[in-house]
């Protein structure tokens, strides 16, 4: 890390034409103490660094780059206790991830506490604490220790024994915008097949990366604003709510700060709604369905056009049948159905007509939904899950029980296979056992 950074700053001060004499009088450190810093030898303080970039006139991205190289905490907090640009607040880009953030991430997917783990190891809970705030580093014995209580992937493994606090890549040539909306892309794929090893370091890494371009560049911050869409939709699926929620509050907090409603951010801004009202309702709060009806009606002004228009249609329409409401549902599911129609999208079309096959399922009308299911599953398996739920639930109704026990234990061996919510099949099996 020390030599990475070194090579860095000869790098800067080599693209400016400026010898070690110069700037170590404008940076007010000795010319000795510079040398060092590049040779490797020695890394500088914040304030020290900070000196020197600025004597450099460097950028804020290369600023941001600088001071990721450092291999202490008090970077990372440094960092985060300033905008990307210096003009963007953190609220609106979240903090900048790091090793602890990563720590966090593992624990939870655990299903641990800091308290849980804070007594396996038998350390001060404020000792977790601090490790997950990058305030401290773990020592090499309770690293290991706490790396096989997280049970961590390879590469986590690889990253924090190398006590690297920044997830950001820290090559003197960062990667460009394109490999990084590239990477989100493989990323994105990966989640919907349901791979699991590996994605929180995946996604928090580019999410790393992107942190300090995106106060300036309008590429940036929208890969920033997809990752966390990612990242909230995958952590929805791992069942993990809280975390799920966080990051797409933020995707919808971006939303509303786009000038003019930025039609770029309708995709993530979807997904987003999709997992803060999924999350936000219980059968046990009827008044949540109400709730989420309305959150996703406030935004129907915020953009225009078929993609749009049929998803918030076909939500509310869930959300409607869900609150005891089948008629307003159900118009609700035919409005979706018609603008997808319209638009000849056939993925739209086969999503809004499973919308209407679950309305109809609602109400008790199994033959009629069973006539706007797809005969042949989706590929995808959370969108494959979701049929055969509701295939299992129209032959049911129907009365075909053997034809329904193959769909509902199809599905159950995809959620066990994929560590997806078994809910909704739960209550088929209910339903089994009370006919």
């Amino acid at each position: 890390m020390a030599d990475g950074l070194g090579t860095y700053l000869r790098e800067l001060r080599a693209r400016r034409q400026v010898s070690l004499g110069p700037l170590a009088g404008r940076a007010r450190v000795a010319k000795s103490t510079l040398s060092r810093w590049e040779a490797g030898a020695a890394q500088p303080r914040v304030p020290e660094l900070e000196a020197v970039l600025a004597a450099l006139g460097v950028s804020e991205e290369e600023r941001a780059r600088a001071l990721a190289l450092v291999a202490a905490p008090r970077a990372v907090r440094h960092l985060r206790e300033v905008a990307a640009s210096g003009v963007v607040a953190e609220e609106e880009l979240g903090s900048l991830p790091s090793a602890g953030d990563l720590l966090r991430a593992m624990r939870r997917r655990r299903g641990l506490s800091q308290e849980e783990v804070a007594a396996q190891l038998r350390v001060h809970l404020s000792t977790v604490s601090s490790w997950e705030r990058s305030r401290t580093f773990p020592a090499d014995p309770e690293l290991e220790a706490l790396l096989r209580l997280l049970q961590a992937d390879p590469d986590e493994q690889a990253l924090l024994a190398r006590r690297q606090h920044f997830l950001a890549p820290t090559g003197v040539t960062a990667p460009g915008l394109d490999e990084l909306e590239l990477r989100l892309r493989e990323a994105w794929g990966e989640t919907e097949r349901g791979r699991r090893a590996g994605i929180d370091l995946c996604l928090l890494s580019l999410e790393a990366a992107l942190w300090p371009r995106a106060g300036q560049e309008a590429q940036a911050r929208l890969l920033l604003v997809n990752t966390w869409t990612c990242y909230a939709q995958w952590l929805m699926w791992r069942q993990r709510p809280c975390e799920a929620r966080a990051y797409a509050r933020r995707v919808l907090a971006a939303a509303r700060g786009a000038p003019g409603g930025a039609t770029s951010l309708l995709p993530a801004l979807a997904k987003a709604l999709n997992v803060v009202t999924r999350l936000g309702t219980r059968p046990s709060r009827p008044a949540s369905y109400a709730r989420a009806f309305e959150l996703l009606a406030s935004w129907l002004p915020y953009g225009s056009g078929p993609d749009w228009e049929t998803f918030l249609y076909r939500e509310m329409g869930v959300h409607a049948a869900d609150a005891g409401n089948p008629e307003a549902a159900m118009d609700l599911a035919e409005r979706a159905l018609e603008v997808a129609d319209r638009a000849q999208d056939p993925a739209a079309v086969r999503v809004a007509r499973r919308v209407k096959a679950g309305v109809l399922i609602s109400v008790g009308q199994f033959e009629a939904a069973a006539a706007f299911l797809p005969r042949e599953l989706a590929v995808v398996p959370a969108r494959r899950l979701l049929e055969m739920l509701h295939w299992s639930q129209c032959l049911l109704g129907m009365g075909e029980r053997s034809a329904a026990v193959r769909y509902l234990n199809g599905g159950y061996d995809l959620a066990a296979a994929y560590d997806y919510p078994r809910a909704g099949l739960d209550v088929v099996t209910q339903e089994f056992d009370r006919r």
